[in-house]
């Protein structure tokens, strides 16, 4: 008798080549236009140039969380038996588990283009972040939600996302200190990438994984302490590193700010930007109107970058064709000043800092000194003065990752949070692995860069 498999499978390229299962509701939810629009976007926006490699899609990161959420759930499920639920939905159930899955996989359906480094320009009126947009497609979207129904609650998937479910523990692993999106993106980021940075043990980190009823009947995550801090080390230290080494790149950021300020100086010219009509997506956006949400859906990495080069070749104004020529080229604005790369104390450039909030904040007034610098050399080789508006910028690069208090360690009987933990006797202090980082830059125009830099240190010293 011939055995038909009726799952669908995906190969998948990281952690050792693995398949990553979904049944046939999963699959439906895939095939939906909405989810299927995130092909194109790419998971690490501008940091393919940089790292060539890292053109890898949330598309196929979102398939890894599903496949990372489904490890972690089957794992909490075997180890909560013996658990008594007596909250509704607070348990293991398969009900649960459709709920779990569905929220792991679309987590990041309401991106914007390029990811990150357009939200603030491209989200739809009303939106302030892409969370918002993913809650509102799960409950709007009729094709998003006719393929939910058939398998879970649509309601319930919005209150994992929104970490207002009965089980907690899935909570704070759809958006926690260690969660299923993180421990997806940072291997696959790191491997795309071509880099050693991002390496943890995952399969480690999941094992480490216990599951509790808490005082108000909520099943919450424990961490087996002798194996769970390793693990949870080595992932700490894992994403500190692609933040500083690849997330922040000065080359990416410089591409980031670039980008923005080519669709900020068109949208300030309006239906002026061009000489052309414009793509239809981009209508509503050069009426100096906020896009709808029909054109947000419509916009990927795709649009934006199809609409940069018309920019580059039909727009008349100078500004924006230089922005978009630079951008297309790779011709990308210089770091003059880069904090995390000065081998001298910054109390050198006492000049140049926001006293009120001190190194590495650069004060309002010494940008407008550099600007004007910038202005006055780019004037002299014909171009526009306001340039300088657009192309000069300081990027105050943060890295926050606060000490994840929520976290409990079992060892042997007693449950310590993290800073209650004595680091003489586990040999290892986290408290590094979570302090906020500030690498401050200022970019300027690639061929004054030079002219820039010694202006720098004459006039901030």
């Amino acid at each position: 008798m011939t055995i038909f498999i009726k799952n669908t499978v995906i190969r998948d390229n990281i952690d050792n080549k693995r398949f990553i299962h979904m049944n046939g509701h999963i699959r439906s939810i895939i095939d939906t236009p909405i989810f299927q629009r995130l092909r194109s976007i790419k998971q690490n926006g501008l940091t393919s140039l940089v790292f060539p490699g890292s053109v890898h899609t949330r598309f196929l990161h979102s398939l890894g969380v599903l496949h990372t959420a489904n490890l972690a759930f089957n794992l909490l499920k075997e180890r909560s038996r013996d658990l008594g639920f007596f909250i509704p939905s607070a348990d293991f159930s398969d009900d649960v588990a459709n709920e779990f899955a569905v929220a792991a996989l679309c987590h990041d359906i309401g991106h914007t283009a390029f990811s990150h480094a357009l939200e603030d320009v491209l989200l739809p009126e009303g939106f302030l972040n892409h969370e918002q947009c993913s809650v509102h497609i799960l409950t709007n979207d009729k094709a998003m939600r006719d393929s939910i129904s058939t398998f879970c609650d649509v309601d319930a998937v919005v209150n994992l996302l929104q970490k207002s479910h009965p089980n907690k523990a899935l909570c704070d692993l759809i958006s926690g200190a260690f969660d299923v999106d993180r421990g997806d993106y940072i291997l696959r980021d790191s491997f795309e990438a071509g880099v050693e940075y991002g390496s943890f043990d995952l399969k480690w980190v999941l094992h480490s994984l216990i599951v509790e009823i808490n005082s108000i009947g909520q099943p919450v995550l424990q961490y087996d302490g002798p194996r769970g801090l390793d693990a949870l080390r080595q992932f700490l230290a894992a994403r500190r590193h692609m933040y500083r080494q690849v997330y922040l790149h000065a080359t990416v950021r410089s591409a980031q700010f670039l980008l923005k300020s080519i669709l900020v100086r068109a949208q300030l010219l309006g239906e002026k930007a061009l000489s052309i009509a414009p793509p239809p997506q981009f209508s509503n956006f050069l009426k100096h109107k906020n896009i709808t949400f029909s054109d947000f859906q419509s916009i990927t990495d795709v649009e934006v970058d199809y609409f940069v080069r018309l920019l580059a070749n039909f727009s008349e104004d100078n500004i924006l064709q230089y922005l978009s020529n630079s951008f297309v080229s790779r011709q990308l604005p210089k770091a003059v000043l880069d904090t995390g790369k000065m081998n001298f104390p910054m109390d050198q450039l006492p000049k140049l800092w926001d006293e009120s909030q001190g190194a590495p904040y650069v004060s309002n007034d010494a940008l407008e000194q550099i600007r004007r610098f910038v202005s006055d050399t780019m004037s002299q080789a014909g171009h526009p003065p306001e340039l300088s508006d657009y192309a000069v910028f300081v990027d105050a690069a943060r890295f926050k990752s606060a000490p994840p208090t929520d976290i409990h360690f079992v060892f042997r009987e007693e449950v310590l949070q993290l800073d209650q933990i004595d680091p003489a006797c586990v040999g290892f202090d986290l408290a590094s692995l979570t302090e906020q980082f500030t690498v401050c830059r200022i970019f300027v125009p690639k061929e004054v860069a030079a002219r820039t830099k010694t202006f720098i240190m004459a006039t901030f010293t």
